[in-house]
């Protein structure tokens, strides 16, 4: 009687041990499915993340080169159509004006060349309303025997000023004002700009209220640049 209590004792502890490992293959079993899931869910956001990111990143520079194509500018007789269906590769937005040099009178407004048809303007007429980023860079140096006093400081001012056929008074929109050491052979470049909601018609023209010798023509470094967003 004994013995078989103890047999059947033997054979219920078996039976635990064996539920007991089970038991405990299952909940690894379990944990690993479970690592797995969490590692596929890790991955698939990553990866959303990453298309988000990208996505947020490339899709303005894609709009600004889809805008680009449509966007042109008019300068004193050049139109928007023309601007458009120039056969030359347009490398930039907007449109860029390059200075006729030298510009000795500071009482009227720069003049530019059209680098397109070549044409002398003044000003820049702006064809569609729109926000437009008007830049403004001017490059200058000083020449040699130009001081009066070695070390004294020359102003260096330049105006942006927008003229409306509604308005009689011109208004300024972007100025810059810096100095530089007048000391043979220094040179300076003061580069400004800003966004500006403009209407079809408007005019803008650059006013410098610099000494004309102070500017550096001869390296490229002046442009008057009106982008459309």
């Amino acid at each position: 009687m004994q013995s078989a209590l103890s047999t059947d004792a033997l054979s219920s502890g078996s039976v635990t041990n064996l539920r007991q490992e089970e038991i405990v293959i299952a909940l690894l079993s379990h944990c690993r499915s479970m690592k797995r899931q969490e590692t596929r869910f890790r991955l698939a956001t990553g990866f959303m993340l990453l298309v988000g990111f990208v996505v947020i990143c490339f899709l303005p520079h894609l709009k600004r080169m889809s805008t680009s194509d449509e966007a042109g500018m008019g300068a004193q007789g050049v139109s928007l159509a023309q601007a458009q269906h120039d056969p030359r590769p347009k490398q930039e937005p907007g449109f860029r004006l390059i200075p006729i040099r030298p510009h000795p009178n500071n009482t009227t407004p720069m003049q530019w060349r059209n680098p397109t048809n070549r044409q002398t303007v003044k000003s820049l007429r702006i064809p569609t309303d729109g926000l437009y980023f008007v830049s403004l860079r001017m490059s200058y140096r000083i020449p040699d025997q130009f001081c009066e006093q070695e070390g004294a400081f020359e102003y260096l001012s330049t105006v942006v000023m927008k003229s409306k056929k509604t308005y009689p008074k011109d208004q300024k929109v972007v100025s810059s004002l810096d100095t530089m050491t007048c000391t043979y052979p220094n040179h300076k470049s003061v580069y400004t700009g800003r966004f500006i909601p403009l209407t079809a018609n408007d005019e803008l023209k650059v006013m410098v209220y610099t000494k004309y010798e102070l500017i550096d023509w001869y390296r490229d470094g002046v442009s008057f640049d009106v982008f459309l967003f």
